[in-house]
């Protein structure tokens, strides 16, 4: 299992799609790639409740576009801001995924820089503190 802070989930996700893996290890990447989708999904869902909820009125291409009083407004910011920093857990979907994809990652040899970089970073973190940087031999 691994925990990853929503806010990170479409950077990690946009590297994930991006990264050169092959064979058994590019399984893995897919499997989490779906369901960092499905928890995206989720999150979006979860937003549009937030802003319906506290009486926002959208436009028809669902934009915000007023609230009905700076209270809501402030409460949905905080709303908002709160299920960002909430992270989201991931469960492997093969054994041994999680750790195949830590091992491959971390021995990654492209160059990496600016947001790929802090999501190779963030994800490789995920992954240590699920404790898969173990060898399981």
């Amino acid at each position: 299992m691994i925990k990853i802070e929503n806010s990170k989930l479409n950077d990690i996700a946009n590297f994930l799609d991006r990264a050169e893996l092959s064979g058994r290890v590019s399984r893995h990447r897919t499997k989490l790639l779906g369901s960092i989708g499905e928890v995206m999904v989720e999150l979006a869902k979860d937003e549009k409740k937030i802003i319906a909820d506290n009486g926002a009125t959208i436009d028809e291409k669902g934009n915000v576009v007023g609230f009905p009083n700076n209270e809501a407004q402030l409460t949905v910011q905080k709303e908002l801001a709160d299920v960002k920093v909430e992270k989201s857990i991931f469960s492997e979907r093969v054994e041994g995924q999680f750790s195949g994809l830590y091992h491959a990652l971390d021995n990654y040899d492209k160059a990496l820089a600016g947001t790929e970089a802090n999501a190779y970073d963030n994800l490789l973190e995920a992954l240590e503190e699920g404790g898969y940087s173990e060898q399981n031999d």
